[in-house]
């Protein structure tokens, strides 16, 4: 795969991400109350910080995981979203040093949801892998 790609790829996981985390938090917030226009500027600062951590956090371990689906020749789109899915929720835990209670369950799905849509993403914009062409479908083509 291209290495251009991948990275471009993985930043727009982590922007899929970001918007997958905070926009049920921001309506969870906003419930029942109408939104200034500090809140939206308070939602957009915090929605960039939020992205340079999870960029910065999620770097080194995506890559890994990337790499360790390649060499065990798992399925791109079931293991890119799945590894995206555990990563979340994994790196919640150990980040925040939060035990996994009932009270904590709620964000470790959050973050378990909003990993698999940057997972998902990544598979999309990496590139899904396409069914080569052999020698018997070109032949096919010219009857």
């Amino acid at each position: 795969m291209n290495v251009v790609r991948a990275i471009v790829a993985w930043f727009a996981a982590v922007a899929a991400a970001t918007v997958a985390l905070l926009a049920p938090l921001l309506v969870w917030d906003a419930a029942g109350r109408s939104l200034a226009l500090g809140d939206v500027r308070g939602a957009v600062a915090m929605s960039f910080f939020v992205a340079v951590f999870m960029g910065a956090i999620t770097a080194l371990p995506w890559t890994g995981l990337v790499w360790l689906g390649r060499v065990a020749r798992a399925p791109r789109g079931l293991w890119d979203a799945g590894a995206g899915a555990a990563m979340g929720p994994a790196l919640f835990l150990l980040i925040f040093q939060r035990p996994l209670t009932a009270e904590t369950l709620a964000v470790v799905v959050l973050f378990g949801f909003s990993g698999g849509v940057g997972g998902f993403v990544y598979w999309a914009v990496a590139g899904r892998p396409r069914r080569t062409e052999t020698a018997t479908d070109t032949a096919a083509a010219f009857e």
